[in-house]
């Protein structure tokens, strides 16, 4: 019998965590886990009306708060909650630290954030995938017809991966060296979930991220 665990993958756009995500599902599956595959903005109905709105410029950052959260909880409600119920294990591609790190860049109140978010679960495991803007930004002029959503530029990014770098000291994330063979980080990401994985016990209660203030 599997038991329920959350892990997470943050970091700045074009730090990977999409292929990491990739690569864990396809060992977890090889290795027999039931698993969820999921990520943030999602597919859900109020995901696809971010991910336009995310393209179209200067809106009130309060606006993107709003439907970052109302995304989150469908999310939640719908896919990461039910899943954990049925003893899977589940993998997403940004979550409330995500929100977290770009809104308060752009001027919102933590409090405010965390304030909208009574609902969400706390993962067991969040692990952050460390590169510089500079190196993201190399990568994504890379990818042939990449359209770079408002908030890519090195400054804004070198801001939110110091935000990202204070969030992992008080809620204990592990930071990964994402500037690496995609291979080598692959392999340190999964022995990370092995061990959390492995220590965890199948009694353990599912948290709520307000738990942890």
């Amino acid at each position: 019998m599997g038991k329920p665990f959350f892990c997470v993958l943050e970091g700045i756009d074009g730090s990977g965590k999409g292929t990491q995500l990739w690569l864990m599902e396809r060992r977890m599956r090889k290795e027999g886990f039931e698993i969820l595959a999921t990520r943030e903005p999602t597919q859900t109905l109020t995901g696809y009306f971010l991910k336009i709105v995310l393209k179209m410029g200067d809106i009130h950052p309060l606006t993107d708060c709003f439907l970052f959260a109302a995304d989150r909880a469908e999310h939640v409600d719908k896919l990461i909650l039910p899943a954990l119920n049925e003893n899977k294990v589940v993998l997403c591609e940004r979550y409330l630290f995500s929100s977290i790190a770009y809104q308060t860049m752009k001027g919102v109140d933590e409090t405010l954030i965390r304030s909208m978010h009574e609902f969400a679960l706390m993962p067991d495991l969040t692990i952050l995938i460390d590169v510089s803007p500079e190196v993201t930004m190399k990568r994504k002029e890379q990818v042939l017809h990449y359209e770079g959503e408002k908030f890519e530029n090195v400054e804004f990014l070198t801001g939110v991966r110091k935000k990202y770098h204070e969030l992992a000291r008080r809620h204990h994330m592990v930071i990964v060296d994402g500037d690496r063979d995609e291979m080598v980080v692959h392999e340190e990401i999964w022995r990370i979930f092995k061990e959390r994985y492995d220590a965890k016990s199948v009694q353990t209660d599912i948290a709520r991220f307000v738990d942890e203030e």
